[in-house]
């Protein structure tokens, strides 16, 4: 029998995932574009580059604290708000190595045991969080798109049209399954009766979708003052990180306006919804918002690409320290975690390094 991978062993092969996905990044930026890339960074301004990391970091606790609003009274006076960023900081970690929501699963047990927050109200809360997160980044990027519009050559109109249709059809969808949850489980209980259902396994993954859906609807009942807060901390966070990669762009010489990078950051971020429920799946996010920079901002192709590999290394640090500062002071919580994480999430697979 396969022993399954230890904490230590996953958080290690989530380090190696993010140290291979930075340098596959930056070798190939070198290799495609190296004179460009050298003429950037000779000419780049240090003063804006620092002041766009200021804010690239300032935007992670405003994740914690979007997560936090949804919580019941009680709980979010007990909750601390530097720990659930680093505890989001381990769950960015996890995700890109290990299947499905890990990270998810982790932080909301770490948080249920450290601060004796409901389980269900921790994971639901996250989740419900993300999707506000997901929503206010529709509504910012249909705002800019229709009331600050910005130039945009004629060939690439056509495909940002097609790109914020499927967007917003996924953020809609999404946003109504969390937000209005009585009717998706009405229709989940019918759909479990039906035979081809009845193995253990889709049973058990019904348990799980009821469990969450009615976590969902514990939440729904938190008031409009909680999804209010909620959504003002998603608003801030992402001008707070479409702001820090802005002065990314102005660092490196280049004057693009700043709807273009709200609308390429908000489009880009609404499709991370689904990206994150696969390992690795952080490149297509940066080649998505590589790609749609070049179009919106009208700016090389490798220079867009480099503004992506520095919110990644940014993001990777970031995770690199969370994940330490975790360990140190919780590495009990985190392997109770893993332990509640591997019973609905298969993570058995993965490959121990060890190994």
């Amino acid at each position: 029998m396969k022993t399954p991978p230890t904490t230590e062993s996953i958080l290690r092969k989530s380090l190696w995932s993010l140290l291979v996905l930075s340098l596959a990044i930056g070798i190939g930026v070198w290799v495609f574009w190296g004179d460009s890339v050298d003429e950037l960074i000779a000419q780049m301004d240090p003063s804006k580059f620092a002041i766009a990391l200021l804010l690239l970091s300032l935007g992670l606790p405003t994740v914690a604290m979007r997560w936090r609003s949804l919580l019941a009274p009680e709980e979010k006076r007990n909750s601390n708000p530097l720990f659930m960023t680093a505890l989001l900081m381990v769950g960015h970690l996890l995700n890109t190595a290990v299947p499905g929501p890990v990270g998810e699963f982790v932080s909301s047990w770490v948080l249920h045991k450290r601060y004796k927050v409901d389980l269900g109200n921790a994971l639901s809360a996250l989740l419900v969080s993300r999707v506000l997160g997901l929503l206010s980044a529709f509504l910012i990027a249909c705002v800019v798109f229709w009331l600050a519009p910005f130039d945009v050559a004629p060939e690439y109109i056509e495909k940002l049209w097609v790109v914020s249709l499927l967007l917003g059809v996924l953020g809609a969808g999404v946003s109504l399954v969390v937000l209005f949850p009585a009717q998706p489980r009405r229709i989940l209980k019918y759909m479990r009766r039906f035979s081809i259902f009845h193995r253990g396994f889709f049973q058990r993954l019904f348990d799980m979708a009821d469990r969450l859906l009615g976590s969902f609807l514990d939440t729904t009942k938190r008031g409009f003052w909680a999804y209010s807060s909620a959504f003002f901390w998603c608003v801030l966070g992402h001008s707070m990180v479409a702001m820090g990669i802005w002065y990314t762009v102005q660092a490196l010489g280049y004057d693009v306006g700043w709807t273009a990078i709200f609308f390429t950051y908000s489009s880009s971020i609404i499709f991370s919804l689904v990206m994150f429920m696969f390992p690795g799946s952080t490149f297509g996010f940066d080649a998505l918002f590589s790609g749609i920079l070049h179009m919106t901002g009208g700016i090389p192709l490798a220079v867009a690409i480099l503004v992506a590999s520095v919110i990644r290394f940014h993001q990777s640090l970031i995770a690199v320290i969370g994940g330490a500062m975790m360990l140190f002071s919780s590495k009990e919580l985190i392997e109770e975690a893993m332990v509640f994480g591997r019973s609905y999430v298969k993570v058995d697979d993965v490959d121990d390094v060890d190994n």
